[in-house]
């Protein structure tokens, strides 16, 4: 189960669970003839109802979150309205389900209001100290809460980004590629007069940069070229370990020929970088390809995967693109030509 299956099922639980231990106090309310409270627990229990099968359906928890917060929320605080401080001790779950839905600053200021909105309908009836504990031991919940919340998705990003990140290199993983292929050919699909290019990197001859020097001269010859890589790129464009020393660099809003020549300005980069090691040259072969109408993700790789192939075969140390990119670009050229 992946994070967002985990987090469309908690909400289906919340939702369905609140409308489970709320449908009770709706015959409660009437057997007590509070005809008000057991209509204010029916709508209650109506929109939970609602929003669970909301979520079952679409898959969507963004509103689903924004309504159950907002529903607690009223519900707590027209009951305090009409029943009396006595009903205060709802706060606390309703507070920590607030933090659980919402970010923590959303969280934090709408439990300022439901604590605000309740003190205001307390004040003139309630026992000052009463009313003083509710505020303090309220607000000592709510700034926990933050606290806690807070850190735990400060945690959740660190670990997401990390789950995405080659551990070496600080480059995307295989999986960040392939959710990042799959959201570029989907957009272009949608808007094919955007270009995209990949460019696959592979560094000549690593296996004998590690046999003869070390391993941890090769793991420092792959730091640096993604270094090379960041520091030439677009900040919209992206950089991913595809292999042991094989990178993918994604081009967006770029062709073929602007995509080949940022690749061989990098070769050239390399080149010309100085090693501690003395009498060693690094250099990089790389494949290009451009996302065309009858692509798939599958069939845009293979294209640059052949295209690197062929310039392993020209001798290494140089760029090359697909054929049917070359081809599709000089019948472009006729077109705006003519």
């Amino acid at each position: 189960m992946n994070i967002e299956q985990s987090d469309h099922l908690i909400v289906k639980w919340v939702s369905g669970g609140l409308a489970i231990c709320l449908f009770p106090f709706i015959v409660l309310r009437a057997v007590q003839e509070d005809w008000l409270m057991a209509m204010l627990n029916m709508a209650a229990v109506s929109l939970s109802t609602a929003i669970f099968f909301h979520v079952y359906i679409s898959n969507k928890t963004k509103l689903a979150r924004f309504g159950l917060s907002i529903l607690a929320s009223v519900v707590l605080s027209i009951t305090v309205y009409f029943k009396g401080i006595s009903q205060v001790v709802w706060i606390y779950p309703t507070i920590t389900l607030l933090f659980f839905l919402l970010s923590p600053k959303q969280a934090l200021v709408m439990s300022l209001s439901i604590i605000l909105s309740i003190t205001l309908f307390s004040f003139a009836e309630a026992n000052l100290i009463l009313l003083a504990k509710f505020i303090v031991s309220s607000s000592a919940t709510m700034f926990f809460c933050f606290a806690f919340s807070t850190k735990m998705r400060l945690q959740a990003k660190k670990l997401s980004q990390m789950a995405l990140l080659d551990n070496l290199t600080g480059a995307g993983n295989r999986r960040a590629l392939d959710s990042k292929l799959s959201e570029v050919t989907a957009r272009i699909k949608r808007y094919p007069q955007n270009t995209c290019s990949l460019v696959i990197f592979d560094l000549d001859h690593f296996k004998s940069i590690n046999d003869n020097f070390g391993h941890v001269f090769g793991d420092t010859v792959l730091n640096t070229f993604v270094k090379v890589l960041k520091g030439r790129i677009r900040s919209s464009d992206y950089v991913y370990r595809y292999g042991g020393e094989e990178f993918v660099v994604l081009l967006e809003h770029t062709d073929v020929v602007e995509a080949m020549s940022l690749a061989k300005e990098l070769g050239n980069e390399l080149e010309r970088i100085q090693w501690d090691i003395e009498k060693v040259n690094v250099t990089v072969s790389s494949g290009v390809a451009q996302f065309l109408e009858q692509d798939t993700i599958h069939s845009w790789l293979q294209k640059a995967d052949t295209a690197l192939y062929k310039a392993k075969q020209a001798g290494r140390n140089c760029c090359v693109a697909h054929d049917s990119d070359a081809v599709a670009i000089v019948r472009q050229m006729r077109i705006e030509v003519a």
